[in-house]
C-alpha cells in the first residue's frame, strides 16, 4: 500500500506514561514500533513524511530515512487540524530552536541552522 501511494504520512510518539509532567522516559528513542515501521515504509516509499508528538529530546537515528519531519510536541486538541494546513501547504510551519530534537544524542547544541528551503506543500 504505502509504495502505491505519493506520499506516506506516519504519526509517531514517545512512550505514553515514561514522559510529560508524570513519567520517567527509559531512553530518548521513540517506540521501538515506531522507529521499525518508519525503516520499513521509507524502504519502500521515498516520500516518508513523519509527525512526531513527544514531549521532550529524542533521537532520531531513522531521519535520513525520510523526507520532512513534522515535530508537534503535545499540541493538544488543536494539534489534527493545525497538522493537516501544514501539510496541505495551507500554513508554514515555524521552526524554534530550542535546544530539543537533536538528531543524535551529543549532537545538541541549542541551535539549528535550517538548510534555507522554503517550506514546500507535501499534498496537494
Amino acid at each position: 500500500m504505502a509504495e502505491d501511494a505519493d506520499v506516506a504520512v506516519i504519526f509517531v510518539s514517545t512512550a505514553v506514561g515514561e514522559d510529560g509532567e508524570n513519567g520517567d522516559r527509559q531512553d530518548l528513542n521513540i517506540l521501538p514500533v515506531h522507529e521499525r515501521l518508519i525503516r520499513e515504509v521509507a524502504a519502500v516509499q521515498p516520500n516518508v513524511v513523519v509527525v512526531l508528538a513527544n514531549s521532550d529530546a529524542v533521537v532520531m537515528p531513522w531521519l535520513g530515512e525520510c523526507k520532512a519531519l513534522l515535530e508537534t510536541f503535545f499540541a493538544g486538541q488543536g494539534m489534527g487540524r493545525a497538522v493537516a494546513e501544514i501539510l496541505f501547504g495551507h500554513r508554514k510551519p515555524v521552526r524554534q530552536a530550542n535546544g530539543d530534537g537533536a538528531e543524535f544524542a551529543g549532537r545538541n547544541s541549542g541551535l539549528v541552522k535550517l538548510s534555507g528551503r522554503k517550506p514546500a506543500s507535501l499534498l496537494r
